[in-house]
């Protein structure tokens, strides 16, 4: 959230009031009730005006109110001078209070020139919330194709969508989809564990050993890590790998 500050601090335009600068310096520095002050009576003044809409409601939820957030982000997404981004942060306020299907409203007001990756996958976890996998998937999809062309967004999209694929029992699925962030995130640690876990859940536990010496490599060197590498490898017989890495998860 604070991030979004940092971006909402940034989002200069010379036409807004200079309270609003203001208000901006005090998000980013935390200062939500004062910010709050000055927007909620920017807001008042210039009712019209999408951004001051959606300045308050990323206040309110950052000041940890999230059902004050909701009443300005509607705004800001559904008045003339609309911030189409202010819909998904209402969606997202609607999901921290487990209404999903007001978040999947929330979204869908948007509109599809405005459905990029991020907003398809808040979407398709509320859709699984809601026990509907069918409208998840194809939300999975229309988010993986959104981020194409970026290979770092995609991959991370694909990390989710395999533990969704996981989730619903489609193992060999969910595998393609690692196998596909590891094609364009090598060092992604955390899908190499990923991977490693379902290769012993389908008793390829030679690919589960490859997989989890990969994770190691690459960031998880955990001692919950390192146990289950030094089964695995007892198991196929190696008893000395075994030993070392029983030795190093309990140092």
């Amino acid at each position: 959230m604070i991030h979004l500050l940092f971006l909402l601090a940034l989002q200069y335009d010379p036409n807004l009031s200079p309270k609003f600068t203001e208000a901006s310096r005090l998000l980013q520095q935390q200062r939500f009730p004062e910010a709050i002050t000055i927007l909620d009576t920017l807001t008042k003044e210039k009712p019209a005006v999408g951004e001051y809409w959606y300045a308050l409601g990323i206040a309110q939820a950052a000041s940890g109110n999230s059902a004050a957030s909701l009443a300005p982000l509607e705004k800001a997404c559904t008045i003339p001078d609309r911030v189409a981004r202010a819909c998904y942060h209402w969606g997202r306020q609607f999901q921290s209070m487990r209404r999903h299907s007001d978040a999947i409203a929330a979204f869908d007001k948007a509109g599809k020139n405005a459905e990029d990756s991020l907003l398809l996958t808040a979407k398709a976890q509320s859709y699984e919330a809601l026990d509907q996998p069918g409208a998840a998937d194809q939300a999975y999809r229309g988010a993986l194709a959104e981020s194409a062309l970026r290979p770092k967004n995609s991959a991370e999209i694909q990390l989710r969508y395999s533990a969704f694929l996981i989730r619903q029992g489609n193992i060999e699925a969910s595998l393609w989809q690692l196998d596909q962030v590891i094609r364009k995130q090598p060092f992604m640690g955390i899908a190499w564990r990923e991977k490693a876990g379902l290769l012993m859940a389908v008793g390829r536990k030679e690919a589960a050993v490859d997989a989890l010496e990969q994770a190691i490599a690459h960031g998880e060197r955990n001692r919950d890590n390192l146990l289950l590498l030094s089964r695995i490898y007892a198991e196929l017989g190696n008893k000395e790998k075994a030993q070392s890495y029983k030795e190093e998860a309990q140092q």
